[in-house]
């Protein structure tokens, strides 16, 4: 993956900087200039013909040399200009990028070339490869924010079918809020227009009173609602989430100790397969909500328990 172990590489002619630069003509010069005067000062001897021809052959293999490195240079010259053709090519067709793109080099290599701490070189590459992993994920429909995206969250209002979405005791002071408020009405009012509108509460025990009220303001308004004892069913069934028309996502990703840290909103087919698959297991464990007296039953009801790690409820965060 990019970023993560990749570092920067100095250009080949990086080393023709500066004073630097004249050091390829000057080991030229020198090779000619000893060439010359070993030609002048040289005998018809035989020694003195083995010589010049050593000394040839010398000039010769410095010659190569530097054919060589000069069709190198032109090769990554090359190189370097058909990824900019390739970047601009990119660009054509949204050009408001270009000023975007343009800082971002700039401060790359600003940062490689004047910066004092040469422990900031490799992080340039990090940096841009973290970028590049957040827009590659971008492209494949996926993105993860830090708490809730007000407007991306609106678009299941756009929802053609269904709902569908799980929460749990946890989640009962957030629906007391406004944003929960806010979500609740949306849920009427696509139920008024016809869209089915299904949520899994997952309890963890018998809910307190706010909780059931909750429950029963959903079920009063035609929203089919189930319950699901957490201690019943496999832990990686538990997971908040809202999906839209079984295209769009909505759902907590949970640290190791189960604490979401992060909120994925998703378009992907497979995420959206994987979620739709676990949402309709999920509903095999559940029971479903018919009145107060559901509770009652529920957990009034003893026997073994089917998953082996029950959740910390702590660790739900809220959903909408």
């Amino acid at each position: 993956m990019p970023g993560r172990s990749q570092h920067l590489r100095a250009p080949f002619l990086r080393r023709y900087v500066g004073a630097s630069r004249y050091a390829a003509p000057l080991s030229v010069g020198i090779t000619v200039a000893t060439t010359l005067i070993v030609f002048f000062v040289t005998t018809d001897s035989l020694s003195g013909v083995k010589l010049l021809v050593t000394i040839c052959i010398g000039l010769l293999g410095a010659a190569l040399c530097l054919q060589l490195e000069m069709l190198v240079a032109l090769a990554e010259r090359k190189q370097s200009q058909d990824g900019q053709r390739s970047l601009l090519e990119s660009l054509d067709e949204f050009p408001e990028l270009i000023p975007l793109f343009t800082r971002l080099a700039r401060a790359a290599t600003i940062t490689l070339r004047e910066t004092k701490v040469e422990e900031f070189r490799p992080r340039v590459a990090t940096v841009l490869g973290d970028s590049y992993v957040s827009l590659q994920e971008l492209a494949e429909g996926r993105v993860r924010i830090n708490g809730i995206g007000t407007a991306l969250h609106a678009r299941f209002g756009k929802a053609t079918a269904s709902l569908q979405g799980t929460t749990d005791e946890g989640d009962t002071v957030w629906w007391q809020r406004q944003s929960g408020r806010e979500f609740f009405d949306l849920n009427r009012q696509l139920v008024a227009r016809g869209i089915d509108v299904e949520r899994v509460w997952l309890l963890s025990g018998a809910p307190d009173e706010a909780t059931r009220n909750l429950i029963n303001d959903h079920f009063r308004e035609n929203i089919d609602v189930y319950l699901v004892r957490t201690d019943r069913v496999p832990a990686e069934l538990l997971v908040n989430m809202t999906m839209m028309d079984e295209i769009f996502l909505y759902e907590d990703i949970p640290n190791k100790r189960g604490v979401a840290v992060e909120v994925l909103y998703t378009e992907n087919e497979i995420d959206c397969m994987r979620a739709v698959a676990r949402f309709a297991e999920l509903k095999a464990y559940a029971t479903r909500y018919e009145s107060p007296a559901t509770f009652d039953g529920l957990f009034s009801i003893t026997g073994p328990v089917e998953a082996a790690h029950a959740p910390d409820p702590a660790a739900l965060q809220t959903n909408g």
